[in-house]
């Protein structure tokens, strides 16, 4: 099934495959050395 043939919730449920790459697996292709950093906020 072509993606313009798909239905809304079709195209929904494509998008939440856990299959998927998730954002760092793009930026660990993309650079040797990353480092996530983190830090604490106070509001």
């Amino acid at each position: 099934m072509s993606k313009s043939n798909m239905k809304a919730w079709d195209k929904v449920v494509l998008a939440r495959q856990s299959e998927r790459p998730k954002s760092l697996d793009y930026i660990n292709s993309l650079f040797e050395d990353f480092i996530e950093l983190h830090r604490r906020q106070k509001f």
